[in-house]
């Protein structure tokens, strides 16, 4: 499952290669793909079994593609563009509401680009429109079928103050958020670093200012489009979660490959200076990437104090070394909640025999279950196979039979 995201890395990768080479030029796509690949958060979330990187590839090309139109006015590339956008719906639930966002942004930027002919803003803006429109309809509809489609478990709510609205959306750019702290989810990020690495912050800023210097629309949409993309986010109350803002990332590289285009291009000593932030960029790496080796592992352990994830695995090793039936008490899986679901379809595709608490004891069979609940299975002839988990506890019986 880790392979998808590593693909969706790789691909991203790629693709925003492409953008910033077609934008900026080839020194500064390479700058950006080093950058990419030395992102805290990237380097995280390609190695996590989790949907959120999913949406860059299809975020990437919808800018690659909006890029290509400005340059040549051809409606095909504006249709591609809604395509990658649009389908980028499917890509991650938190989408869901970025992309009215990116939807209106586009439409704004379609009408600049056009604004000297009202029948070309029409009709490219229809095209537009015409592109994304399907996905949102579809996603719309299939919530009757399939209730909680749109935001799964969350439920989008007005807040009652236009404090607690903007308090989540200005959170996205708390800079100790983004370069100290990282997600308010420990094992999303190492708790040591930010999303982003803090010595790339000069390099940004530099590029938010070089991008009013260049007056090319496409670094101005890419600008809006990293400081309005999180705004809805205030409707699911997201303080935060550098998970939640993969979206940012594609902007975030651009931008400071601007940055590092324009110190390139400082008259005296621009080789000097360039050299020193690399080197500053690849210390500040260094320093993320032996913490998240060698100490991020024990700290994001105790956010998992129950073991369920060996607890499970040594119950499917232990039923097929003794060829019995795998049987799990139902208040443990009660309590890894979404977890269990998980463990359970990796161990047990075929199924997860539950025993009631209150109810009669298994014949026999390997039996995970709580600690505290041994003595039962134990007064019944079950042994105990020596684990080490404090919380639960294997025991089995053999078939009589």
């Amino acid at each position: 499952m880790r392979l998808a995201s590593v693909i969706f890395a790789l691909v991203s990768l790629i693709l925003l290669f492409v953008l910033i080479r077609e934008i900026l030029g080839f020194k500064s796509a390479l700058f950006g793909a080093l950058l990419f690949v030395t992102t805290p958060i990237i380097m995280i979330q390609s190695h996590l079994a989790l949907e959120n990187i999913a949406l860059l590839p299809f975020v990437i090309s919808w800018l690659l593609f909006l890029f290509k139109y400005e340059k040549d006015k051809k409606l095909k590339n504006l249709a591609f563009s809604a395509f990658c956008l649009g389908i980028s719906l499917y890509s991650y639930n938190g989408m869901r509401l970025v992309l009215p966002i990116l939807f209106l942004l586009t439409l704004v930027y379609i009408s600049f680009l056009n604004f000297k002919n009202l029948r070309k803003i029409i009709n490219a803006n229809l095209i537009f429109i015409a592109g994304v429109f399907p996905f949102m309809a579809i996603l719309y509809f299939s919530k009757y079928t399939y209730p909680g489609a749109i935001f799964g478990s969350a439920r989008p709510l007005i807040s009652d103050s236009y404090q607690d609205f903007f308090l989540p959306f200005l959170s996205s750019f708390d800079l100790t958020f983004l370069y100290l702290m990282g997600d308010s989810v420990p094992f999303h990020t190492t708790g040591r670093h930010g999303m982003f690495l803090l010595a790339t912050l000069p390099l940004f800023l530099i590029g938010c200012f070089q991008v009013f210097k260049s007056k090319k629309p496409i670094l101005y949409l890419i600008l809006v489009v990293f400081f309005l993309s999180p705004l809805l986010y205030s409707l699911v109350d997201s303080v935060h979660r550098a998970s939640r803002l993969m979206m940012l990332i594609p902007s975030y590289i651009v931008i400071s490959s601007l940055g590092f285009r324009a110190v390139l291009s400082i008259r005296n000593h621009s080789r000097k200076i360039a050299f020193l932030a690399l080197i500053v960029i690849m210390l500040n790496f260094s320093e993320f990437l032996y913490d998240w080796w060698f100490k991020y592992p024990s700290r994001a352990r105790e956010y998992f104090p129950s073991g369920a994830y060996q607890a499970y695995k040594n119950l499917a090793e232990k039923s097929k070394e003794l060829n019995l039936e795998s049987v799990i008490q139902r208040g443990v899986v009660g309590k890894e909640g979404e977890g269990a679901r998980f463990f359970e379809l990796v161990y047990f595709p075929s199924g997860l025999k539950k025993w009631e608490h209150e109810g009669a004891i298994p014949e026999y069979g390997v039996v995970l279950s709580y600690s505290s609940d041994l003595y039962l299975l134990q007064k019944e002839g079950f042994k105990k196979i020596d684990l080490n988990m404090p919380y639960y506890s294997l025991s089995f019986k053999q078939n009589k039979k």
